[in-house]
């Protein structure tokens, strides 16, 4: 919906592409951690992040299809928010906001989003496949950043689903624990039922 809850006519449309929609949530980081005490958790930032990208794909945006870019395009916007999140916004531009993001296993995401609508609305859960490889690419490029800077946020979470001592996405548990042997650079939630 945009910041429309800033008063004014100031950003008060929702966003149209990925770097707009970055671009808000970098703002809304801003005003959300200067009024609280606690983190900015943003566990449904990487399905809407892949919405725009994919909506910005289809449509050519800027001939980011046609020029092959489509990757580097999330890439670059994932780089955007990261930097963004470790810059000073609060207690008087000392410190960062505490900020959380989440990645999801395929039953913990169809748990969590199963139900949920994209803007345009299409359901999410059409999207899993496409969603699963957005994650990787995110987690990615985030290992790639603390290869040379060792920033603190966004603190992120990997959910993983357990039942009887064997994974539910077994796939997508191992790529998790291998992608966390670099840096250790995600916490890892393991339950064996869907929480928050």
């Amino acid at each position: 919906k945009g910041l429309y809850f800033l008063g004014g006519q100031f950003n008060a449309e929702p966003a149209q592409h990925l770097t707009t929609f970055v671009d808000f949530v970098k703002e809304f980081i801003s005003y959300a951690s200067n009024r609280s005490s606690g983190a900015v958790g943003l566990p449904n930032l990487i399905p809407y992040m892949f919405y725009f990208w994919h909506k910005d794909v289809q449509s050519d945006y800027l001939g980011i299809a046609t020029s092959g870019n489509a990757e580097k395009y999330a890439r670059q916007n994932f780089q955007r928010f990261i930097y963004a999140v470790n810059q000073p916004y609060v207690r008087d531009g000392s410190q960062s906001a505490f900020t959380n993001t989440s990645i999801f296993d395929r039953p913990y995401f169809e748990a969590l989003f199963g139900g949920s609508e994209f803007p345009d609305g299409s359901f999410m859960i059409d999207e899993i496949e496409g969603i699963m490889e957005f994650q990787k690419v995110f987690l990615e490029t985030m290992a790639k950043i603390r290869s040379k800077n060792m920033m603190t946020f966004p603190v992120n979470s990997i959910s993983l689903l357990r039942v009887n001592g064997k994974f539910m996405d077994e796939e997508f548990a191992r790529y998790a624990c291998k992608h966390n042997m670099e840096w250790n650079d995600s916490n890892l939630f393991i339950d064996d039922s869907v929480t928050s």
